[in-house]
């Protein structure tokens, strides 16, 4: 954690001393770097967040471990996602994230439907940090969700993934109440 001095009491009439205004804003920049990951100079004023979402129902095949490809953002703060890159989330400011995945399926037949959230690549068991699954022979939707908080550097990249064995293929749902989204959020400084 970064060491705040404190400032020296100052009377009317009194010219501060050149340190005293450097401390000013060096102290300025910790309390912005603990708060929001940057400094005030950089004139961010809120925590680095992400939530994309489908705009629209998508198809998963069967028996296939799918990334889906998300296409609207409710928020993202620190440019996490980008529209050319629209499967992944890429860290702008290092820390602790609090990461959610949640599917919304279309009901199908007895099956199993699967969630996760793989950090730095897209192979399942070398990469995922969380997972959710389900087991079952659902008549209604199914929602699911699954969380990660994880430690992540500059340049890290964020993927959701799904898989499920309907015999066929089976809708993500985009629409309430539940939707699929993936999101991240910046917590606490590296």
């Amino acid at each position: 954690m970064v060491a705040m001095t404190a400032l020296t009491s100052f009377v009317d009439g009194n010219i501060p001393h050149q340190g005293d205004l450097n401390n000013y804003g060096t102290n300025i920049d910790a309390l912005c770097q603990l708060t929001t990951g940057k400094t005030a100079a950089s004139g961010v004023s809120s925590k680095p967040l992400v939530k994309v979402a489908l705009n629209a129902n998508q198809s998963i095949a069967g028996n296939t471990l799918t990334i889906p490809s998300w296409n609207a953002a409710s928020a993202n703060t620190d440019n996490m996602w980008v529209v050319s890159n629209p499967t992944f989330l890429t860290v702008r400011t290092a820390g602790w994230y609090a990461i959610l995945l949640q599917t919304s399926w279309a009901s199908g037949t007895l099956t199993e439907r699967n969630l996760g959230i793989m950090i730095n690549g897209t192979t399942e068991n070398t990469n995922s940090v969380a997972k959710n699954d389900y087991f079952g022979s659902p008549a209604d939707n199914i929602y699911l969700q699954v969380t990660a908080y994880e430690h992540l550097a500059v340049g890290a990249t964020i993927y959701g993934y799904v898989y499920q064995t309907s015999g066929g293929s089976l809708n993500l749902l985009s629409a309430a109440p539940a939707g699929t989204y993936l999101s991240a959020r910046w917590d606490a400084p590296y």
